[in-house]
């Protein structure tokens, strides 16, 4: 079974399981999947960086005062907003916050991890944030168990009943969870979009080496297009939740100055969205994102098409009101 299409019916207990993958959602089964399973088996090509998750249930006292003091529940977001923003500089390639972080995430492993042989193979050898950092509290104990391991080995091929890997050893399982993820660099999947002039929005973007927008939210020869969670506005070390406010505020004012303007249609100008894709990738380049890894941040072609190039607060500043000079209105 794939973790995005679990089979809800299917009993682990008592069953030998193999899960392909140690990413963001491996991380979140493998515990619960360990704790029912005879033996689990989890097949990783490679480490992640894992930070503390740090859940907990809110108390009752908690849940009053977000009912009725809402400056409270403000106060409470705004907290966390501030604790992930200040983490930016340790996404930037080589800095000293991403040195510091990088030393204490390899200190957590060797403190939380009994066997030093393990450790190692749980400590990634790429920078910190180069691939997407992982949140769990439960996962170096999962790893632990004694009905849990963790095979590096290649796997060659499968068979009836078994996983084979490169040095011929047969793993026999039950059950095979493929934790693999998902298609995330096809945006607007099984949707065709056509443009000024017949435009394909996604061959515009083929040729391009990936998706692009300007601030992720209209692209240049398709008027009256906007996108939420678009290309580059996704975030390494904060809340994609802050980033659609942003833009739902921002399409909101850009139907503003539609109406002002008392015109039919609105679209950027080719110019403006080239300058601005220009700078990002540009400033793009000194973050852990650029590094050497394979993630799904990069396009096939090797360009980073996910992520934003700097801290929330500089999108949020972008995002206030469309500049009237970057708009053809029609």
């Amino acid at each position: 079974m794939h973790s995005a299409t679990w089979d809800t019916s299917y009993d682990l207990k008592g069953k030998t399981v193999a899960v392909i993958g140690n990413g963001a959602s491996a991380v979140q089964l493998i515990p619960e999947v360990a704790k029912k399973a005879k033996h689990l088996t989890i097949f990783q090509r490679s480490p992640n960086w894992i930070v503390e998750r740090n859940d907990r249930a809110f108390r009752e006292i908690e849940k009053t005062l977000f009912r009725w003091i809402p400056f409270w529940a403000w106060l409470y977001r705004s907290y966390f907003y501030w604790r992930w923003e200040k983490s930016w500089p340790e996404f930037i390639t080589n800095s000293r916050p991403a040195k510091k972080k990088t030393a204490q995430l390899k200190e957590r492993v060797a403190q939380e991890v009994n066997s030093s042989e393990l450790a190692a193979t749980l400590t990634p050898k790429f920078p910190l944030g180069c691939r997407r950092i992982l949140l769990s509290d439960n996962y170096y104990p999962a790893l632990q168990r004694d009905n849990v391991a963790v095979e590096t080995t290649s796997i060659e091929r499968l068979d009836s009943n078994s996983l084979v890997t490169a040095d011929g050893v047969h793993h026999h399982v039950d059950c095979l969870v493929v934790a693999t993820g998902f298609h995330s660099h096809d945006f607007l999947p099984g949707i065709q979009v056509t443009g000024l002039g017949n435009a394909d929005l996604h061959k515009e973007w083929e040729n391009k080496g990936g998706a692009e927008a300007y601030l992720g939210i209209t692209v240049a020869g398709f008027p009256n297009l906007f996108f939420l969670y678009g290309p580059n506005t996704n975030l390494g070390h904060s809340s994609i939740v802050f980033m659609i406010e942003c833009q739902v505020h921002y399409i909101l004012k850009t139907i503003d100055l539609l109406k002002r303007k008392g015109g039919s249609a609105i679209e950027i100008t080719h110019n403006s969205m080239g300058e601005f894709n220009q700078t990002i990738q540009q400033n793009l380049k000194r973050t852990a994102w650029a590094g050497s890894c394979n993630s799904w941040y990069k396009s096939a072609q090797g360009k980073i098409i996910n992520n934003w190039s700097t801290h929330t607060v500089g999108y949020w500043l972008r995002t206030r009101r469309p500049i009237a000079d970057h708009y053809h209105v029609k």
